[in-house]
């Protein structure tokens, strides 16, 4: 069914709003959510605007009053009056698709962020501990060797001179 009611400066705004969350939970890709938001922008008609979304959860954005303004689509909240507030900006069923898409495997041959992060603390926690064992182990152990070899060498070289001073029998 088409309307051909003229889209307002402000609903092509609230789409692109809309495609832009979109676009951050990962949905459309770059060059998809440039060629949508360019379409948005030169729509003409508000079912031009309806057609960027068929392919997208919730749908578009639900434009139902013939006075210019964006209607709260029913099931979803918002006041019908301001055309910003016609639909939550996401719907909880959107957000855990998101955070299910999120907690899944990364394509092969990556890494999940997670166990990157787990390996960086690992790895400088080992990197401290190596240095605490080099403070506090090799560095004393290193120092006490040096007097023990400095006071052995005087200790020696004066039973030497003293063996040399002794008149022999």
């Amino acid at each position: 069914m088409t309307t051909k009611m003229r889209a307002s400066d402000a609903d092509r705004q609230l789409v692109a709003d809309r495609l832009a969350a979109h676009r951050e939970a990962g949905r459309l890709t770059l060059s998809e959510y440039d060629e949508r938001l360019a379409k948005a922008y030169s729509a003409v008609y508000r079912d031009d605007l309806d057609a960027l979304f068929v392919d997208l959860p919730g749908g578009g954005p639900g434009f139902t009053g013939d006075d210019g303004t964006a209607q709260a689509r029913p099931g979803f909240p918002g006041c019908g009056e301001h055309h910003y507030f016609a639909r939550a900006p996401f719907d909880v069923r959107d957000a855990a698709a998101s955070l299910w898409e999120s907690t899944r495997r990364p394509e092969r041959g990556r890494i999940h962020p997670a166990l990157l992060v787990l390996g960086v603390i690992g790895g400088l926690l080992l990197l401290g501990a190596l240095i605490h064992v080099v403070v506090h182990l090799v560095i004393p152990v290193l120092v006490i060797g040096a007097i023990v070899l400095f006071i052995s060498r005087r200790h020696g070289a004066r039973m030497h001179r003293d063996a040399a001073a002794r008149p022999s029998r």
